[in-house]
């Protein structure tokens, strides 16, 4: 691709992968879990591929997440979406409203999430309004 600067994510995941996720867990270790999930659960390459850089975002300078602006959007997409089909790009961009979408929909995903993850969760926005919810469900 002429004109795109070369991306070195194992040289990410390799350095800053190795910081601790707020748990007990590295960036990197998050990674390979939430790609061994998908694996697991028989999604499609795309989707192991998101999954495992769906955080990609924490990994290099990323403002604080916000509604508006957060690691997805502000910095894992943009990141590698010269690198990787536009699905993966998608996906890695819209997790953050996945999640407050599952969180909006099932008082019970909730109430599973870890500390970290919930803090998170109320920075970005927390429960969705209903016509943000109703255009999620709507989209094809």
């Amino acid at each position: 691709m002429s004109g795109v600067a070369a991306l070195d994510l194992v040289g990410l995941f390799a350095g800053a992968g190795q910081r601790a996720y707020g748990e007990s867990v590295t960036q990197l270790g998050h990674a390979w879990q939430c790609a061994a999930l998908a694996h697991r659960d028989h999604a499609d390459d795309e989707v192991v591929v998101a999954a495992l850089l769906h955080d990609v975002g924490h990994l290099v300078d990323c403002p604080e997440d916000r509604p508006e602006r957060h690691h997805g959007s502000g910095g894992g997409a943009a990141l590698v979406r010269a690198f990787v089909p536009p699905r993966v790009a998608w996906l890695i961009e819209h997790h953050v409203i996945a999640k407050r979408y599952l969180c909006t929909i099932d008082a019970r995903y909730v109430a599973q999430l870890s500390a970290v993850s919930q803090r998170s969760y109320a920075a970005q926005g927390a429960r969705l309004a209903p016509e943000e919810q109703l255009a999620l469900e709507t989209r094809p």
